[in-house]
C-alpha cells in the first residue's frame, strides 16, 4: 500500500507527466519530428542546468538538514541550500548564453533571454525538494499543477496571438521555447522567494551559524557532475551533433521514443530519488536492505508498465505525437529493455547514495558513460540513429550488472551474514 505522502507525490508527478505529454503532442502537430527533437534538446538543456541542484545540492541539503538537532537549525540549512541553488543557477545561465547557439542551432538571437529563463525556472526544484523533505505533499501538488498549466499554455497559445503569424516555422518554435522557459521561470522565482523568506523567518537570527553544509555539498556536487556528464551531457552532445548534420527527421523519431521512456520513468524517479532518498537518509544503514526490498517491488511494477508500452507502442506513439510517428516504433522496441533495467537499478543507486557510497556511484556513472559512448559510436555508425537505441540498452545491461555488484550487501537477496555497511 502507498502512504498518503507517496500517493500525493505520484499524483504530482502524474500531473507533470500529463502536461509533458500534451506539450509534446502540440509541438509534434505543429512542427513534426524536427520540433520534437528541438523540444527534447531544450528539456535536456534544462536537465543539465538543474542536475547539480537536483542530484547534488538538494541531496546534500536534505542529508545535513536531517542531522540537525533543532527545527531552527534545520530551516537554516534549507535556506542556505536555497541560496546555493540560486547562485548555481545564475552561473549556469551565464554559461548557457555562450553554449546555446551550439546546443540549439539558430538560437543566437534569443540566447540571452532563453538562458536567463532556463536558469530561473530551475529554482522550482529546490522548492519542491524542501516541501517533500518538510512533509508538505499538498503544496508540491498545487505548485506542480500550476507548472503543468504553464507548460500546456506555452504549447497551445496561437502563434498569431503573439505576433508570430509572419514568422518562419523555425523561429516560431524558438520563440515558443522562450515562452515556455519564461513562464516556468516566473512561477519558480515567485515560489522560491516566498519559501526562502518563510524558512528564513523559521530559522531565526541564528541562520548564519555554521551548519556543516559545505562538506556534503562538495561530496554530492562531485557525484552530481559525474551523473550529468554520464547522462544528460552525453545525450545532449549526440543530439547537437545530429542537428549539425541535419538529421532532424530520424532523430525526431528517436527522440519521441526516448521521451516515451522518460515519461514512463517519471513517477518512479519521484518515488525513488525523491521520497525514498529523503526517508533513507533518516534510517540506519543496517535498515536499508529491508527498505530497498520494498522499493524494488515497486520497481517491478514499472517493468510491467514498460512491457505494456512495448506491446502498445504502435498505437501509443502516433497518439502522443501524430500519425507519421509510427516510424518511432522500431526505436522504442530496441530501447525498452534498457528502460526496464533503468527502472530496476534506480532504487539500488539511491540506496548506495543514502549509504554514502558516492565513490562507487561515481565510477558506476563513469562506466555508464564509457559504455554508452562506445556503443553509440559503433552502433550509430553501423545502423544510424537506430543504433543509439541499441546503445541505450547495452548501456543499462552493463550498468545494471555493475550496480548490483556494488550494492550486493544491500540487496534483499544478499548472502546470509553479509551486513550492509556505509562503505561497502
Amino acid at each position: 500500500m502507498l502512504t498518503r505522502s507517496q500517493a500525493l507525490n505520484l499524483a504530482s508527478t502524474g500531473v507533470r507527466a500529463l502536461a509533458s505529454v500534451v506539450l509534446q503532442k502540440l509541438i509534434a502537430l505543429r512542427y513534426g519530428p524536427a520540433g520534437v527533437l528541438e523540444l527534447g534538446q531544450f528539456i535536456l538543456i534544462q536537465g543539465l542546468c538543474y542536475g547539480l541542484l537536483t542530484d547534488g545540492l538538494n541531496r546534500a541539503m536534505m542529508v545535513q538538514a536531517g542531522q540537525q538537532a533543532t527545527a531552527a537549525q534545520r530551516h537554516a540549512v534549507l535556506v542556505k541550500g536555497g541560496l546555493a541553488g540560486l547562485f548555481w543557477l545564475f552561473i549556469t545561465s551565464g554559461a548557457l548564453i555562450w553554449a546555446m547557439p551550439t546546443l540549439l542551432p539558430g538560437m543566437v538571437d534569443l540566447a540571452l533571454p532563453l538562458a536567463v529563463a532556463v536558469g530561473g525556472a530551475g529554482w522550482f526544484f529546490w522548492v519542491t525538494a524542501v516541501l517533500v523533505f518538510e512533509g508538505k505533499p499538498w503544496a508540491v501538488f498545487w505548485l506542480t499543477t500550476l507548472q503543468a498549466i504553464v507548460l500546456v499554455l506555452a504549447g497551445a497559445v496561437p502563434s498569431a496571438g503573439l505576433g508570430w503569424q509572419d514568422a518562419s516555422p523555425p523561429y516560431d518554435l524558438q520563440a515558443r521555447l522562450l515562452l515556455l522557459g519564461a513562464g516556468q521561470a516566473m512561477l519558480a522565482l515567485a515560489a522560491g522567494a516566498w519559501y526562502l523568506l518563510h524558512y528564513h523567518r523559521q530559522a531565526g537570527p541564528g541562520w548564519r551559524a555554521a551548519t556543516g553544509l559545505l562538506k556534503p555539498l562538495g561530496a554530492f556536487g562531485v557525484f552530481s557532475l559525474a551523473v550529468m556528464l554520464a547522462g544528460r551531457g552525453a545525450d545532449m552532445a549526440l543530439r547537437a551533433y545530429a542537428m549539425d548534420l541535419g538529421l532532424y527527421e530520424p532523430m525526431g523519431y528517436f527522440q519521441a521514443a526516448v521521451r516515451l521512456g522518460d515519461i514512463m520513468l517519471v513517477p518512479f524517479t519521484s518515488l525513488f530519488a525523491g521520497l525514498f532518498f529523503a526517508q533513507a537518509t533518516q534510517v540506519a544503514v543496517a535498515d536499508l536492505r529491508q527498505a530497498l526490498g520494498h522499493q524494488l517491488r515497486l520497481a517491478w511494477i514499472g517493468v510491467g508498465m514498460a512491457a505494456l508500452l512495448w506491446a502498445t507502442s504502435p498505437w501509443v506513439l502516433p497518439m502522443l505525437n501524430r500519425a507519421d510517428f509510427t516510424a518511432a516504433v522500431p526505436y522504442f522496441a530496441r530501447q525498452v529493455p534498457g528502460d526496464m533495467l533503468r527502472i530496476l537499478t534506480l532504487p539500488i543507486s539511491v540506496a548506495l547514495m543514502a549509504a554514502g557510497r558516492l565513490r562507487a556511484l561515481a565510477w558506476l556513472e563513469g562506466l555508464s558513460l564509457l559504455v554508452y559512448l562506445l556503443a553509440a559510436a559503433g552502433l550509430g555508425s553501423w545502423l544510424g540513429p537506430l543504433g543509439l537505441s541499441w546503445a541505450h540498452t547495452a548501456r543499462y545491461v552493463i550498468f545494471g550488472a555493475a550496480t548490483c555488484w556494488a550494492a550486493r550487501d544491500l540487496l534483499p537477496f544478499a548472502l546470509p551474514g553479509q551486513q550492509p555497511s556505509a562503505h561497502g
